[in-house]
């Protein structure tokens, strides 16, 4: 965890959530946690997501933890 945030600042990004408390209104999606990222663009988040940083911290939080991961364009 100690080199993600700095990995992520060094690609522009940002939290906007990370973790706090959460409702499901409707759905039978249940996340335990969620975290929200804001890149300056899709394609900074693409280089980050297969660069070769990312992906070395990727391979270490596999090991612990699974995710869904999914991005969205246009948000801004």
């Amino acid at each position: 965890m100690s080199r993600v945030k700095p990995a992520l600042e060094q690609a522009g990004a940002k939290y906007l959530a990370r973790g706090g408390e959460h409702r499901i209104y409707e759905g039978d999606w249940e996340p335990r946690r969620l975290v929200l990222i804001e890149f300056p663009s899709l394609e900074a988040f693409e280089a980050f997501y297969y660069g070769d940083v990312y992906q070395g911290l990727k391979s270490i939080r596999d090991e612990c933890s699974s995710a869904r991961l999914v991005s969205v364009d246009g948000m801004g």
